[in-house]
C-alpha cells in the first residue's frame, strides 16, 4: 500500500476471542522492527478492536500473550505489550450474537453507500463501531481509516 501512495491511519475491526487482533499487532510489531532495521519510518496505523462479547474488554493480557506467541513462532524479537491492545466495547449491546439499533443503522449505512454486506450481530457491531468513533471525531476527513471485514455471515440466515 505505502509504495502506491497510501498509508492507514487506523485499522478497525470486530473482535472477540482475540486471534486477528493479536495477528494484526504481531504483523506491526514485524513490520516495525523490519523497516527500523532498514532505517525507514513508516507511519504505524492505529489497531482498534471493536468488542462483541462480554468480558472482551478485559482481554488486553490474552490479545497481547497470542501476539508474543505469534512473534516468537515467526522468530521476532520485537514484543507487544497490554498498551498495544485498543479493545472499544461500547458498541456491544447486552450481549455476543444479540442485534443493537447502532448495528442496524451500521448494515443500513454500509448496504446503501458500499453494498457491503454485514451481518446484524458481527461485523455490523464492528462497523457500528468504526461510524461511531469517526462521529465522535476520532479521525480527521484526512485520515485513511480500513476496516477489515472478518466474517459473521451465517447469521444473515437466521430467521426470527
Amino acid at each position: 500500500c505505502t509504495a502506491n501512495g497510501f498509508a492507514a491511519d487506523a485499522i478497525v475491526f470486530t473482535t472477540s476471542s482475540g486471534g486477528t487482533h493479536a495477528g494484526l499487532i504481531a504483523g506491526l510489531k514485524t513490520a516495525q522492527a523490519r523497516n527500523q532495521k532498514q532505517n525507514q519510518i513508516i507511519k504505524s496505523p492505529q489497531i482498534v478492536g471493536i468488542g462483541v462479547a462480554k468480558g472482551v474488554a478485559l482481554n488486553t493480557a490474552h490479545v497481547s500473550d497470542l501476539a508474543n506467541e505469534t512473534l516468537a513462532l515467526l522468530g521476532e524479537s520485537a514484543r507487544a505489550n497490554q498498551a498495544d491492545v485498543i479493545i472499544d466495547a461500547n458498541y456491544m449491546g447486552s450481549d455476543y450474537a444479540v442485534a443493537t439499533q447502532a448495528a442496524a443503522d451500521a448494515t443500513a449505512w454500509a448496504a446503501h453507500r458500499g453494498a457491503w454486506v454485514l451481518d446484524p450481530v458481527y461485523s455490523a457491531k464492528g462497523f457500528s463501531g468504526l461510524l461511531g468513533r469517526d462521529a465522535n471525531g476520532e479521525w480527521s476527513a484526512q485520515q485513511n481509516v480500513v476496516f477489515i471485514h472478518t466474517g459473521g455471515l451465517p447469521s444473515l440466515f437466521v430467521t426470527h
